[in-house]
């Protein structure tokens, strides 16, 4: 990728309520003429669950590679696309639920090497890439990182991939039976149907108790979700 002190990004949107906090932004601009799209959004779902799906278009079909930095060594269960970072006295599992087939690789070396002012100056860290197997002009990433204290890992909700009619989505559910479902539109149609919800907005989430309760939504661009 060529680096450019020019290469520039934009906060596009931003929604904060009781419940949740959404940001988007568009980085495309940053490389250098090869992406027409690179729209981040990102929901945080309180407390310290967060949901992000990138969106990219490219100028012509080509592979994309996700990047993740850590201190410390990652480790990657393939089978289930699952990352885990630990580092005292904290962690985060983070699971690729889009798209379905990624190649992994990790190392522990800079691209390029940092310029060092004293010997040991900058600390060793490592870098992880998952890329996607086959070109396309277009692709689509849906990720859930949940950072936790060490010894709570029972406070990680299970995460389970929904796809919809003009959308895509996650459905969490907690230890206590709490579930959320926060989906992306991906189409153009007036109304999108993800989970059994149906909405006119480009990014919505619900929040209910397991007796069916709802005690939270969260609506960008729109005004429905039922």
């Amino acid at each position: 990728m060529q680096r450019s002190f020019a290469a520039s990004g934009r906060i596009t949107a931003f929604v904060h309520n009781d419940g949740y906090d959404y940001v988007e932004g568009e980085a495309g601009e940053a490389y250098g003429g090869t992406l027409k799209r690179f729209r981040r959004h990102v929901v945080h779902v309180k407390p310290g669950v967060f949901v992000m799906f990138d969106d990219l278009v490219a100028t012509k079909p080509a592979t994309f590679q996700w990047l993740l930095h850590a201190y410390e060594k990652i480790q990657i269960e393939d089978s289930s696309r699952s990352l885990h970072v630990r580092r005292e006295p904290a962690a985060m599992k983070m699971r690729f639920l889009w798209p379905p087939s990624l190649s992994f690789s990790q190392t522990d070396r800079y691209n390029p090497d940092p310029e060092r002012v004293k010997p040991g100056e900058i600390k060793n860290s490592w870098h992880l890439t998952a890329s996607t197997k086959e070109p396309s002009a277009t692709r689509q990433f849906l990720t859930v990182l949940v950072p936790y204290r060490i010894g709570q890992e029972a406070s990680v909700p299970q995460a389970e991939l929904v796809n919809g009619n003009g959308a895509i989505g996650v459905r969490l559910i907690a230890s206590d039976g709490f579930q959320e479902l926060v989906a992306f539109r991906t189409g153009e149609a007036r109304a999108a149907v993800c989970g059994g919800l149906r909405s006119d907005a480009r990014v919505f989430a619900r929040g209910a108790r397991p007796d069916g309760t709802v005690v939270r939504r969260l609506l960008v661009d729109g005004e429905k979700c039922e």
